[in-house]
């Protein structure tokens, strides 16, 4: 299978791909650099997680025969210009995949703020254009993430958290209707990422496609006015849900959301302390 590949492929004939026996040894591929580069999982010195080696693409992603039908009805074709999603995992790892490469001056061209088309026309100068398509079904879930993609996920999921916790959380203040009653808010500011949970989160989705069945047209509209898609809501980050939530008017339900969370983890964090206050009322 490997050789037929490599005909197929012919600058990559001699460029030792190792095989690989089980999914978790992908990072044991000899990456730009040298051998024993740092792996998931491994720290920065810091606390954090070692950025990614970076690696040449697996020879499995070098075709496109083995995708499902359903895969390859969507699959987009290469011409000048064209641009398409591959979600910031697939970006910074189809980034990495170029880098591997090592071509003459590829290097230089590829950088963090790389546009999204230059990517892709530099996949097709690189012989990548099948891993680039594939990233982008990946991110669609077209198809199954490839352990690469799925390590990169994880990793950049790690590090927006270990960024969040070095923000301080913004505090909720009371405030009072005209009727007397009072309740908690929290001020709405661009970037904010309130924490959620796994519950909330699902909460806060669920609660905007309810929103988007009654108000179809509008919020299609007003978040398309405010860079965002409903499309890609499945993958938004919390600072876009909660951007979301604010534009269609459902702050103050995202808000609770929060605060919900925040008090369900302080009594798994004080049991006693909560049966304690029960039993004294």
């Amino acid at each position: 299978h490997h050789q037929q590949l490599q005909q197929l492929y012919p600058p990559y004939t001699g460029v030792s791909y190792q095989p690989l026996p089980s999914p978790t040894s992908y990072y044991q591929l000899t990456t730009v650099g040298g051998a024993g580069g740092p792996v998931y999982g491994e720290t920065d010195g810091n606390g954090g997680m070692a950025a990614p080696p970076i690696v040449e693409a697996p020879l499995e992603m070098l075709t496109l025969d083995d995708l499902p039908l359903s895969a390859q009805r969507v699959v987009p074709q290469y011409h000048d210009g064209i641009t398409f999603s591959l979600g910031d995992a697939g970006r910074e790892l189809l980034r990495n995949y170029i880098k591997a490469t090592r071509r003459h001056g590829v290097e230089k061209r590829v950088h963090q703020n790389t546009p999204i088309i230059e990517l892709l026309r530099l996949a097709v100068d690189c012989e990548l254009w099948p891993v680039a398509v594939r990233l982008h079904l990946e991110y669609k879930g077209y198809i199954p993430l490839s352990p690469h993609h799925a390590e990169m996920r994880h990793f950049r999921a790690q590090r927006r958290r270990n960024k969040t916790r070095q923000v301080r959380e913004p505090a909720a203040v009371i405030t009072r209707s005209p009727s007397g009653t009072t309740r908690e808010t929290i001020e709405y500011e661009e970037g904010i990422a309130l924490k959620l949970g796994g519950e909330g989160r699902k909460a806060l989705l669920k609660r905007l496609r309810e929103f988007h069945e009654l108000n179809k047209d509008f919020m299609d509209q007003t978040l398309l006015d405010h860079g965002l898609k409903y499309g890609e809501m499945r993958n938004a980050t919390l600072p876009q849900l909660f951007k979301m939530a604010y534009i269609c008017g459902l702050w103050e339900e995202a808000v609770q959301l929060h605060l919900d969370h925040m008090r369900r983890c302080a009594e798994r964090a004080n049991p006693h302390q909560q049966r304690g206050a029960g039993g004294a009322g």
